[in-house]
């Protein structure tokens, strides 16, 4: 059972990271080539607008990655309390 928490864990946190990086990529705060993320996750500049601007890519609104760094966060605290 600890393995699986603790498996869970580290997707929570990885699906976190990667939330935020495409969240602020696609405003424009972050480089796409930032040094903390994998080569092979890295986008091009235009690519994150191509795929956010599509009707699969928003929920409310919203660019799926803004809803990732709340429910990465909240499935983090929910594994350690659990």
């Amino acid at each position: 059972m600890f393995l699986t928490y603790t498996v869970l864990a580290l997707l929570a946190l990885a699906g976190g990271a990667f939330s935020f990086y495409f969240l602020q990529v696609y405003r424009g705060r972050i480089h796409p080539d930032v040094w903390w993320i994998p080569r092979v996750c890295h986008m091009a500049p235009g690519t994150c607008k191509v795929i956010t601007d599509t009707p699969y890519g928003r929920l409310l609104g919203q660019p799926n990655a803004f809803w990732g760094c709340f429910f990465y966060p909240l499935l983090l605290l929910m594994v350690v309390l659990t």
